[in-house]
């Protein structure tokens, strides 16, 4: 089974869509700032949480709680806006602004397989993206010169 955590109307074909909101799509209303998702344990093979961290309260709890209904093994697909785009900043309900690092160690259950930045199509042709994605530590310092749009994660879930 998949889950797509704060789906609003984009739901991911093939998923079980959650928001704090009746979208089209959505099959779950929950919020999920609340302490429990309301999904058994070990119950999901893929979970993706597209533009959704950023917008909750305590984004480790989150984590928690998506360990939790991830089988072993499961795959955790993030993507969170980063600190140097300009998304991060142009909507009022976001309460966090993140890095490239932010989500490497968050949780001991959560293995990061990969880390993609993603750039506008000009700093992608002219390889800006592949040098940020290759030096991340070092991009990120320069980050708001030469600015990303999004980071992705995909992490895999150990018990």
């Amino acid at each position: 089974m998949k889950l797509d955590l704060g789906c609003g109307g984009n739901k991911k074909e093939g998923c079980l869509g959650v928001d704090i909101k009746k979208f089209p799509g959505v099959d779950v209303v929950a919020d999920l700032n609340q302490k429990f998702f309301p999904f058994r344990d070990n119950a999901f093979d893929e979970i993706y949480l597209h533009d959704v961290l950023e917008h909750l309260d305590d984004i480790l709890h989150v984590l928690g709680e998506v360990w939790r209904v991830g089988k072993n093994g499961a795959r955790v697909f993030v993507r969170i806006p980063h600190f140097s785009s300009p998304y991060a900043y142009n909507d009022v309900t976001h309460r966090h602004v993140l890095g490239a690092r932010a989500l490497e160690n968050a949780h001991p259950g959560l293995k990061m397989v990969k880390r993609r930045i993603k750039m506008n199509r000009i700093f992608k042709r002219l390889g800006i993206e592949f040098l940020a994605n290759r030096f991340t530590y070092r991009w990120e310092f320069l980050s708001f010169l030469l600015p990303a749009l999004y980071v992705e994660f995909e992490f895999e879930v150990k018990k």
